[in-house]
C-alpha cells in the first residue's frame, strides 16, 4: 500500500515513523504508523471537508484487515472526546508536531511511536478541521430529542422519531437546514408533509414505516422541502405561480445546500456533490385554504398561511391537537429575507395561528419544519408579540451576509433584509 501513495507529510521520533499519505486514485487520506513499515492506519481523515473525528483506527500489517482495540483504541478516543475540545487555540494558530510531544505525551503518557503519529494527525488535521467543522454542528444532537421515542431506519442520513400516535418525524440532522418531514398516518392513507432535502432516499425511509398509499403536501416549495417530490406519484400543492415554477426543479439553490459548510458528517454513499439539484416533480391535485383531507378515521384540514412564500399552509389534525406549521414557525431562527417573502402576509398569518391556539383549547402541540420538531402552542401568541416588535424597531440586530440581518426579540429570531 505504501509504494502506491505519496507521502504528503511525515514526522520522525525517537526511531518511530508517522505519515499523512494521500491515495493518487482515489484522493483518500490516511495516516500511519510504523517503525520500519506503516502497520496503523487511521484511514478516511479529511476524505472530505464533511468528515470529523473520531476516526477508525485499522491495523493493515500483512494478512490482517481488523479494526484495533486496547490501549491504542482507548487512548485515540480519549484524544478525541477530551483532548481536542480544549484545542481550539492550536486550531487557530496551527498544531505543530511537537505539540504532541508537549502536551500530548505528557497527558496520556504515550509512547513515542504513538505521539509520532498523533503529531502528524494534528499537523495535518487540525488546520483544516478547524476552519471546515461548522459552527452548527456543535449543538447536535439537540438535548430535545432524548424526550422524543427513535424508530430505527436503514438509512443513517435520516433521524425518524414518534412525536404523536401515528405521526413521524422525519429528520435530517447532517444539513445545515436540519429540515423535519412529516409523515402522518390515516387507516387508508398517509400524507407525507415534505420531502426533505433530496439528498438520500426518503421514499425508501417511508417503505420501513407504512404500506399505505402517500399523499405529498409541501409545507411551502423551497428546495429544502420538495427534494424527495419527484419520488411520488401524488402531488397536492397550492395554485399559486410560485409552486408552478418550483416544480421545474433547480440546480442552485440544491447546489447551495451541499456548500464548505453546510454538511456536518458523512454524505449518503453514492452521493455526487456535482449532479446534486432539486428535480422536477408533477402537480396532481391543487388545494385551497381550509381543504380537508380524509384519511382514514383521521381528518387532516388545510390552512393557506402565506409570508414566508406565495404558497405557505399549515396543516390541522384538530382530533389529535396537531398543528404542522412548516417554515412559518420553527424553534430557531426564522428566514424571512427572500424576495418571495411579503411581511405584511406572514404577520397576518401567525396573528392566525395564534388566534387557532387560543380558541382551540385541545391544541397540544406545534410541528415545525426545522432543528425540533416539537413546541408548545404558547410560542404563538409570542411569536406574534416578537414579530410586532421587530416590524416597530424593538428588536437587536446585527449583519449577517451581505444584505441580511438577524434581529433578535426575546427567545425570537428573524433573518430579514438589511435596510
Amino acid at each position: 500500500m505504501a509504494t502506491t501513495r505519496k507521502a504528503i507529510r511525515q514526522t520522525q521520533m525517537r526511531g518511530a515513523t508517522a505519515g499523512i499519505d494521500r491515495s493518487p486514485s482515489t484522493g483518500r487520506v490516511d495516516a500511519y504508523l510504523g517503525y520500519r513499515a506503516p502497520v496503523l492506519w487511521v484511514s478516511g481523515i479529511a476524505a472530505a471537508p464533511e468528515l470529523a473525528p473520531p476516526f477508525d483506527i485499522l491495523d493493515l500489517s500483512p494478512g490482517s484487515t481488523f479494526r484495533v482495540t486496547g490501549k491504542f483504541r482507548a487512548i485515540v478516543q480519549t484524544l478525541v472526546n477530551q483532548i481536542l475540545p480544549s484545542l481550539s487555540e492550536a486550531w487557530e494558530r496551527r498544531v505543530k508536531p511537537g505539540l504532541c510531544r508537549h502536551i500530548l505525551k505528557q497527558a496520556l503518557f504515550l509512547p513515542a511511536a504513538r505521539c509520532a503519529l498523533l503529531s502528524a494527525v494534528f499537523a495535518f488535521i487540525l488546520p483544516v478541521t478547524a476552519a471546515q467543522i461548522p459552527e452548527w454542528c456543535k449543538a447536535l444532537p439537540r438535548p430535545e430529542y432524548k424526550a422524543l421515542e427513535r424508530v430505527q431506519v436503514t438509512d443513517a442520513w435520516f433521524e425518524v422519531y414518534k412525536v404523536a400516535a401515528d405521526t413521524y418525524a422525519i429528520y435530517e440532522p447532517h444539513q445545515s437546514e436540519e429540515t423535519i418531514a412529516y409523515l402522518i398516518l390515516g387507516k387508508q392513507k398517509a400524507i407525507l408533509f415534505d420531502t426533505g432535502m433530496g439528498i438520500s432516499d426518503i421514499r425508501k425511509v417511508l417503505e420501513e414505516l407504512t404500506k399505505l398509499p402517500v399523499i405529498v403536501l409541501n409545507s411551502h416549495t423551497h428546495d429544502d422541502h420538495v427534494g424527495g417530490n419527484w419520488q411520488f406519484k401524488t402531488i397536492y400543492s397550492m395554485d399559486t405561480k410560485f409552486s408552478r415554477e418550483n416544480a421545474k426543479g433547480s440546480v442552485e439553490d440544491a447546489q447551495a445546500e451541499i456548500a464548505p459548510g453546510e454538511i456536518c458528517g458523512d454524505l449518503p454513499k453514492g452521493f455526487d456533490r456535482k449532479t446534486y439539484h432539486t428535480r422536477a416533480w408533477k402537480i396532481t391535485r391543487y388545494i385551497g385554504d381550509g381543504d380537508k383531507i380524509d384519511l382514514g378515521g383521521r381528518v387532516i384540514q388545510v390552512l393557506a398561511t402565506p409570508g414566508h412564500t406565495p404558497d405557505a399552509i399549515t396543516l390541522y389534525d384538530r382530533a389529535n391537537g396537531l398543528l404542522f406549521t412548516g417554515d412559518t414557525y420553527y424553534p430557531a431562527t426564522i428566514w424571512l429575507y427572500r424576495p418571495e417573502t411579503n411581511l405584511d402576509q406572514y404577520g397576518k398569518s401567525i396573528e392566525q395561528l395564534a388566534v387557532l391556539a387560543h380558541m382551540e383549547p385541545s391544541l397540544k402541540l406545534v410541528l415545525g419544519a426545522h432543528n425540533v420538531p416539537v413546541a408548545p402552542p404558547s410560542v404563538l401568541p409570542g411569536l406574534v408579540q416578537a414579530f410586532a416588535d421587530l416590524r416597530a424597531g424593538k428588536a437587536k440586530c446585527k449583519a449577517d451576509k451581505p444584505g441580511r440581518q438577524v434581529c433578535t426579540v426575546g427567545d425570537f429570531s428573524f433573518l430579514v433584509r438589511a435596510h
